[in-house]
């Protein structure tokens, strides 16, 4: 019974049949070759020796095999015994762990990471606020009220910038955490509502164009890809460049198949070469930017999320 579900056949059909009619196309040269080699050497052991190996059922099905062969002797001279296992459940549970392996090794680095950077990077505004505080105190000693409201107020506006900071690494150590569901949509429509969501922070936004080569509708997480663009797309506002006549942004869409390359380019500063080595690391922001420091870091962890890369 499991023969003639593993090759889709009736044991009636299945009888008489020979070995290579269940081997893929692209091996039966080389199978001859191994077959002939196992009847001139007949000891019990396993076939491929680690290679893969997959049987094609009479439906054309290929299913990933282990076999194992056996001597067997009849009146008529040695025969080889071949068994086969069907693996494909235990290679689905093999790809499930290291998934889950590399996940939570991803994990554990992005969380040395965060330990490191925000010690590091809100050390020095805490010791700020602390040193405000105790010119307060010695403010109010000496009745010296002006100064002492002057030096709560700046401690109040480092408090601030450094919550929203704070509020920034939530929102990146959550993201990549909760499910998002998988869903088509129109990518250029997408782009264009995250490029009216995005502010030029006092100044017109650049002229934007989006170039798409393939169709438009994609099937992949809305959310997490509207997330990684609206980032970009802030970044070209923000730094345009004051000294051009004109500033603009063009986004680039390449769908092929289940393949999509997209290229946001921009006419404005740009990033200083020694600079872009670390552009993604968390709250690395050039001497331009009054920022947090963690949206290109963002726009990484969901771009990897998808299972992409970026430059």
């Amino acid at each position: 019974n499991a023969a003639c579900t593993l090759l889709a056949g009736t044991a009636a059909a299945l009888g008489g049949t020979g070995v290579d009619d269940y081997v893929p196309a692209v091996a039966r040269d080389a199978h001859a070759r191994y077959r002939q080699s196992a009847l001139s050497n007949v000891a019990p052991h396993a076939m491929a020796g680690g290679r893969p190996l997959s049987a094609v059922a009479r439906d054309g099905r290929e299913t990933p095999v282990e076999i194992t062969l056996n001597p067997i002797y009849f009146d008529d001279g040695p025969h080889v015994l071949a068994t086969l296992v069907d693996i494909s459940a235990r290679l689905a549970h093999e790809r499930e762990m290291k998934a889950r392996n590399d996940h939570l090794a991803a994990l554990n680095e992005e969380l040395t990471q965060f330990a490191y950077s925000a010690s590091h990077d809100l050390r020095a505004p805490l010791a700020t606020i602390s040193g405000l505080l105790e010119l307060c105190l010695e403010d109010l000693d000496d009745d010296e009220t002006e100064e002492c409201r002057h030096n709560i107020n700046e401690a109040l506006k480092t408090s601030r910038r450094n919550i929203r900071k704070v509020e920034a690494v939530l929102t990146l150590a959550r993201a990549g955490l909760a499910p998002v569901p998988v869903e088509p949509f129109d990518l250029p429509a997408t782009i264009a509502a995250c490029w009216d969501d995005v502010s030029g922070d006092g100044r017109p936004k650049p002229a934007m164009v989006i170039d798409i080569d393939g169709p438009s509708i994609i099937c992949t997480e809305r959310q997490t890809i509207a997330t990684a663009i609206e980032n970009l797309l802030s970044n070209a506002c923000r730094f345009q460049d004051p000294d051009k006549a004109e500033n603009w942004v063009q986004v680039r869409i390449r769908t092929r198949g289940d393949s999509l390359s997209l290229l946001v380019s921009d006419n404005g500063i740009g990033i200083p070469q020694d600079e872009q080595p670390r552009i993604f690391d968390m709250f690395r922001r050039s001497a331009k930017s009054s920022g947090h420091g963690l949206g290109l870091a963002l726009v990484q962890k969901n771009v990897l999320r998808l299972g992409g890369n970026i430059a």
